[in-house]
């Protein structure tokens, strides 16, 4: 059984199209799950919650907080807009979506854990009777992934000096609706994430003895079947390190390719800024022996694909045993593929957003502070309520609408939401220890830097211990300078245990807790061969 994946797409997109080619994705009729449903209507789409039902989120739905992300409103408009409204999740994912998730503009993202548990159900039963079902929709995400990637390429591209408000509103349509056909594949990784690593794990226990080396197996399975965009980045600008450690030159025109091509990566979901060309000219000089990392990055996939093969001989090319493995290490590639494919084009869409807010008074940033219906219909409200609702709203997809709203009301929602959800602050714990789970193993010393946003990147210095809640790949550059991992969220195949994984560097995950009980500066040890970070040294500060 194969237990590989086709090579993607992705680095032709990026590179640029094949003006002749006809790659997958580009006949959009052939890409959908389930029955096809009538055009969204982007423009009535959105609701002001008048009243305090319009925002709904019930005790017996079983709220919860899944994760902590900044977003820009329209990126988080779409992303709710494609898990919660079925022209889109039953287009991509088969069946009807139940989730009715609610997004506020402090990070906080609150799902119903009913709705995570019917996707997964569903699903699995789906899979029961459709053994491919799994595979299906990593081949049909990864499309239409590629296809929002080819869009937004050449948006970058194009000159629309020359083009009406109505094609600029074509094309802003064209990619909100791809942008949404991607983002119904949002949660569905993580709803099955527990199944497929308990499979996994339960079809090695069927020929290995000892819990040791089932999980020692399981981890040298959990590598990505090929390589996300973040990795064709790392090999590239340790490329133009390499040809500057040998020529004593910097190739300007290589690096401008190069931000062509991952300048976005330090953007996510609306938020950050592109590199620019003296920030990558002082990567490249910073670069210790990018000989040895090339060839020891490009020696990481080599080996889980290798590793793959030699566990699957040894325990007798068990078929069943090989779909699991061919599943979860598509997942783990999928996992990234898909959220990079949401940042990526967004901002490389920042063109026609410039474009769209010169003609109407605004900046690219207050544009994608606007929702798709404002950007659509030209009715952009003012600046001091781009502004207000910036600081301050809440919104939740719903039943085909999205509904919203900001100010002092959406305070006492967001309130209610953290009530009913259970969601309680952090607050600092009075301990020297926390442990979490090991990702990479090994033992380091550092001074703890915390970084809770990609605006705080640049004070990671080298040696330094990453605190996070969770990595994106947006943080590459400080995971670069980093001594260690430690993340307050995440299992075995999230973003951090990836990159220590291809990093070798230290690396703890799920302690919870670090970003609060760790404090900036203080001296670290972070102990990934027990699973253990301890306060050396608390920071004077």
């Amino acid at each position: 059984m194969n237990i590989f994946l086709n090579q993607p797409t992705l680095l032709r997109t990026i590179m640029g199209p094949n003006n002749n080619s006809n790659e997958p994705g580009d006949d959009r009729s052939s890409i959908t799950g389930g029955k096809g449903l009538n055009e969204p209507d982007f423009e009535n789409m959105t609701v002001r919650a008048e009243r305090d039902s319009d925002i709904q989120c019930k005790p017996e739905d079983r709220y919860f907080a899944i994760v902590s992300r900044r977003t820009a409103q329209l990126a988080r408009s779409l992303i709710a807009i494609g898990y919660s409204n079925n022209h889109f999740y039953q287009k991509m994912i088969g069946f009807p979506t139940l989730f009715k998730p609610i997004y506020d503009c402090q990070s906080g993202i609150y799902i119903s854990r009913n709705a995570m548990e019917n996707e997964r159900d569903t699903a699995l039963r789906t899979l029961k009777d459709n053994p491919g079902y799994l595979m299906d929709l990593v081949e049909r995400g990864t499309k239409v992934g590629d296809r929002l990637w080819k869009l937004s390429h050449g948006i970058k591209k194009m000159d629309f000096s020359r083009k009406t408000d109505e094609e600029l509103k074509a094309l802003a349509k064209q990619l909100f609706i791809d942008q949404c056909e991607t983002c119904a594949f949002i949660l569905i990784p993580l709803s099955i994430q527990p199944w497929l690593e308990s499979r996994l794990r339960e079809e090695l226990k069927k020929k290995v003895p000892d819990d040791k080396t089932v999980e020692g197996y399981f981890a040298e399975l959990c590598t990505p079947i090929k390589k996300n965009f973040h990795v064709l980045e790392q090999e590239e600008i340790l490329q133009i390190s390499l040809e500057h450690k040998k020529t004593g030159k910097l190739d300007l025109q290589r690096i401008k390719d190069y931000i062509d091509r991952y300048g976005s990566i330090n953007y996510k979901y609306g938020i950050g800024t592109a590199w620019t060309a003296e920030e990558v000219a002082e990567r490249v000089k910073e670069m210790d022996d990018p000989e040895k990392k090339l060839e020891a990055l490009r020696d990481v996939h080599v080996q889980g694909d290798r590793r793959a093969i030699q566990i699957l001989k040894e325990l007798d090319d068990d078929p069943a045993l090989a779909d699991a493995i061919k599943t979860v290490r598509s997942y783990v590639w999928f996992r990234t593929f898909r959220t990079d494919a949401i940042s990526h084009s967004l901002a490389n869409a920042l063109p026609l957003f410039e474009e769209i807010g010169k003609r109407n008074g605004l900046t690219s940033t207050e544009v994608i502070e606007c929702f798709p219906s404002e950007i659509l219909t030209s009715t952009f409200p003012s600046r001091q309520t781009i502004h207000q609702r910036q600081g301050l709203s809440i919104l939740q997809g719903r039943d085909g609408k999205m509904y919203y709203e900001y100010g002092e009301r959406a305070a006492k929602l967001i309130q209610e939401v953290k009530t009913i959800s259970g969601f309680k602050e952090s607050s600092a714990e009075q301990t020297d220890e926390l442990r979490g789970n090991i990702a990479f193993k090994g033992r380091v010393r550092g001074t703890a830097r915390i970084v809770l946003s990609n605006s705080e990147l640049r004070k990671v210095n080298k040696g330094d211990v990453l605190i996070a809640c969770m990595t994106t790949p947006d943080f590459i550059t400080a995971m670069e300078r980093a001594s260690a991992f430690v993340t307050d969220e995440g299992g075995i195949l999230c973003h951090a245990a990836i990159i220590s994984r291809e990093m070798k560097k230290p690396c703890v995950i799920g302690t919870k807790n670090a970003t609060k009980s760790i404090h900036e500066g203080d001296l670290v040890e972070v102990d990934a061969d027990s699973g253990v970070v301890r306060i050396i040294q608390p920071s004077k500060k």
